[in-house]
């Protein structure tokens, strides 16, 4: 387990019995919907006890609690809820003074601090990895833009075979240098190929593994394949992909976005096509939901812990907001949702100038259209917005504003639960994200391969800065 970033277990089960235990007890953290915090009346859940502690504690205050510093006063069952969230999260600081690709001003184009963050550390990691195992080449799934590839291959002579299912992308090279192109004849080639665990698609890999072996002339080089966010079912399936290729010895994979796995087909399954992928966790059948998956892809502590009292206004305000609005359309039996570019508006500081802006942007689901982003099942579901979704700012008549300004005068006092029930998600978000990371590192196990887990951003920055990385040699 040390490896792995969870060092006070001394075996799978242990760490396993203790996490069914943390998410029975604590449901009521991890499986609502927050836009449902209204409809659902999560904050009637928190323990009377911790609320009695909780409302006079200030934003520092709640800062301190939950990085350990356990205040007067402080419940047990809080205490404890606290102690176990940090326990059993894998440890995500980046090492202090980690080594960086310094790029020059071409090689840095088109990138915000994130992406350069993400690029500029993760290119020196795999380069590293790379040297140690005497490796030339390197699969870049997902690859997108190829901005990893440029950088191996321009700063550290690799040879980058990029693999991206969006022809859109591969049909705009903004991100090519005179070194490079993306027809084949440089260092780095872009493929148009879609990913999958089939058979068809590992004998798509190994091809082109082959033939870059024997253009470049390098018949002993190893492989390597990266994966920078895999999105969904990208992960697991690169992970299947890295057992299954003999050709490929060395894994290095970050992930994203867990809630958008495919669902299974399988009833006794927990759920979701790729989860789990050890049988430690297939036979737990822990007390997870889809919206599970969703708290697990959210922001980190570390990124929390940074809002200053103004941020956190805002977002219990934008909370709240969209709380009751989210009532509002159900009492009134109709979805819809608003686009991801609204959902925080930083310059409102009241429900009648939310509602004022957000209402004409609001995006009404057609009565015969599958649900959208909703529940079927248990399971999360994402439809073509484009095509099946209509926009509508005439649904909402004078009556209507009337009773969300009444809704929302109403609801008003129970918001200041808000941020106190935020401070108990980040928590167990790390929780969360650690058990997905680890069982996909059980997985490589149980193949007699040795994976560790890797923080190769800050994630402040770059939340989602777990790799596991994995070496057949």
């Amino acid at each position: 387990m040390h490896s792995l970033g969870v060092d006070h277990f001394q075996n799978n089960d242990q760490y396993l019995d203790k996490l069914n235990e943390l998410l029975s007890r604590y449901l009521w953290v991890h499986r609502h919907k927050n836009v449902n915090y209204a409809t659902d009346r999560i904050w009637t859940e928190i323990p009377e006890d911790w609320k009695v502690f909780l409302n006079g504690v200030t934003d520092s205050g709640l800062s301190q609690l939950v990085t350990g510093s356990v205040l007067d006063d402080c419940p047990v069952t809080l205490r404890k809820y606290i102690e176990s969230c940090r326990e059993m999260t894998v440890t995500r600081d980046l090492k202090t003074g980690v080594e960086k690709t310094n790029l020059n001003g071409k090689l840095r184009k088109h990138m915000n601090i994130k992406k350069l963050h993400e690029v500029q550390h993760l290119s020196m990691f795999v380069a590293k990895q790379c040297e140690k195992i005497n490796c030339r080449i390197v699969v870049d799934v997902g690859a997108g833009l190829g901005y990893i590839g440029h950088i191996l291959s321009e700063c550290y002579g690799l040879y980058v075979i990029c693999v991206e299912a969006a022809s859109r992308l591969i049909r705009k090279p903004k991100y090519s240098s005179n070194n490079s192109t993306i027809d084949g004849s440089g260092s780095i080639r872009f493929v148009n190929l879609t990913v999958s665990d089939s058979p068809e698609c590992a004998d798509d890999i190994r091809r082109l593994i082959r033939n870059c072996k024997f253009e470049r002339n390098l018949p002993d080089s190893s492989v390597c394949l990266i994966s920078l966010h895999g999105c969904g079912d990208l992960t697991p399936v690169t992970i299947n992909l890295f057992s299954d290729i003999s050709e490929i010895q060395l894994l290095i994979s970050i992930s994203c976005c867990y809630h958008k796995m495919s669902l299974s087909e399988d009833t006794g399954s927990q759920g979701f096509r790729y989860f789990p992928m050890s049988d430690s966790v297939r036979n737990r059948r822990l007390p997870l939901t889809t919206q599970s998956f969703r708290l697990a892809a959210q922001e980190t502590l570390s990124k929390w812990l940074t809002q200053s009292p103004s941020q956190r206004g805002v977002h219990r305000r934008n909370f709240a907001y969209r709380a009751v609005l989210e009532q509002f359309m159900v009492e009134r039996g109709t979805e819809g949702f608003v686009p991801h570019h609204h959902r925080i508006l930083h310059g409102v500081t009241n429900f009648g100038e939310y509602i004022s802006s957000v209402l004409p942007k609001f995006i009404i689901i057609s009565p015969t259209d599958t649900k959208a982003d909703s529940d079927i099942n248990g399971h999360s579901l994402n439809i073509d917005k484009t095509s099946t979704l209509i926009k509508d700012s005439k649904v909402f008549n004078n009556d209507d504003i009337d009773k969300l300004l009444l809704m929302y005068s109403d609801f008003e006092e129970c918001s200041r639960w808000i941020e106190p029930y935020t401070a108990l998600q980040v928590l167990l978000q790390g929780v969360l994200e650690s058990l997905i990371t680890l069982d996909r590192c059980w997985f490589l196990e149980s193949k007699d391969l040795q994976p560790s887990i890797v923080a190769v951003f800050n994630d402040v920055i770059s939340p989602r800065n777990l790799a596991i990385v994995c070496s057949k040699s």
